[in-house]
């Protein structure tokens, strides 16, 4: 009988659990402006190499970045990094590079990171753990707040947003710390270190944890994040005083204090500017017959031009491919032309070396004859001194 109650409790809470993860999954239609000036880096990081996992991270980051999309964020300005795909290097990339080269004049940025975040506790600064971090050697393998404060900071012509479910109190939760050190240490606060264009909202005060729920089967921040865009709240003020409360009972029905902090910029910031949320799929308008024999003759002729431009492609490939083996050609003789006149320049070098140095040993024996002849005379002439007598006195 025990077994019998055990089991069915077993099931019950598997299925309050998929029902509440089922309901923010469901991704209602937003009615807002579509956009190609936003941007946003999403980061979710479950599975780690050498640390242990940071529970719903990575479905955090999936989600909220499909939430995104349905915000009207284009796909291609949506930068989605997950688990292996998300090392230290693939940080830097995203928000060093890519971000930077995205990001428009007057438009918007999000950043999102949800996984682990790690204290240093001998400086105090605050780290991102991609997935190849070590606690133990996080200024090698992880990636300084600070220096991500920096780099959202320099993009001065667009408002920034940047949304942290993790912590960096090295007490557990979504966060880690080297091994053998104590996690009381006195952290250098991720938000005082932000930009004027920055706006921040983290899932816990600096001390605390940043938790997740299994029954939620999301981190608590993210999921009461979700459920605030799903409310209809676009700017991060407006999601902060949904969430703030909410994420505090959640928190301490799993017995830790979880306190969202939020720094804002001069400046709100909207994530999306949503005039309304319709949860039913939008029904598809009725299409007449003349609209379908349109549609299909203009798919006809997007075809004719797409086969154009294929074969214009093709011709333009081979064409260069043509130029290049023409120029590797070229390059060749060239190499072969300069290879072979070196040769003869060093042969004739080496031609007028020998002469110059047959010249100075002619001179040389020649001046040494002369100067054997000269002492010849010389000897004859001192003979011939001797040999002569003075005439006697008269």
């Amino acid at each position: 009988m025990r077994l019998f109650i055990f089991l069915v409790l077993i099931v019950s809470a598997t299925n309050a659990q998929s029902a509440t993860t089922d309901e923010i999954n469901k991704i209602p239609h937003f009615e807002v402006a579509a956009s190609t000036m936003d941007v946003a880096v999403v980061i979710g990081i479950e599975k780690y190499r050498d640390v242990g996992p940071a529970a719903y991270a990575a479905s955090d980051a999936v989600l909220f970045s499909k939430y995104l999309l349905k915000m009207g964020y284009a796909q291609r300005n949506i930068r989605l990094l997950i688990n292996e795909r998300a090392t230290n290097s693939d940080l830097e990339m995203a928000i060093e590079t890519w971000l930077p080269n995205q990001a428009v004049p007057g438009g918007k940025v999000v950043v999102y990171y949800s996984g682990h975040g790690a204290p240093d506790p001998a400086t105090g600064e605050a780290y991102l753990v991609p997935h190849n971090g070590d606690p133990a050697y996080l200024a090698k393998t992880a990636y300084p707040i600070k220096r991500l404060h920096e780099k959202l900071a320099d993009l001065t012509n667009s408002k920034v947003a940047l949304l942290m479910d993790a912590c960096f109190s090295g007490s557990g939760g979504r966060s880690v710390i080297a091994p053998g050190a104590r996690p009381l240490v006195t952290l250098i606060s991720p938000v005082l270190q932000r930009g004027d264009n920055v706006t921040i909202m983290t899932a816990s005060e600096d001390s605390q944890i940043s938790t997740s729920s299994p029954e939620r089967g999301h981190g608590l921040f993210t999921y009461h994040l979700i459920k605030a865009l799903r409310a209809g709240k676009g700017s991060v003020s407006d999601i902060y005083d949904y969430l703030r409360t909410k994420v505090q009972d959640d928190a301490r029905r799993l017995n830790v204090s979880q306190t969202p902090t939020l720094s804002k910029a001069a400046e709100s910031f909207m994530i999306a500017d949503i005039k309304g949320v319709v949860f039913e799929k939008p029904k598809k308008p009725k299409v007449s017959p003349e609209a379908l024999k349109e549609l299909a003759a203009t798919k006809r002729l997007l075809a004719e031009q797409k086969k154009e431009m294929d074969a214009e492609r093709k011709r333009l490939a081979a064409e260069s491919k043509n130029k290049d083996k023409a120029l590797k050609a070229e390059r060749k003789r060239m190499e072969k032309e300069l290879a072979d006149k070196a040769t003869r320049d060093k042969k004739r070098l080496q031609r007028e070396k020998r002469e110059q140095e047959a010249e100075l040993k002619r001179k040389k024996r020649a001046q040494e004859a002369e100067i054997r002849r000269k002492k010849r005379e010389l000897r004859k002439l001192k003979k011939k001194k001797k040999s002569y007598r003075s005439p006697p006195p008269p």
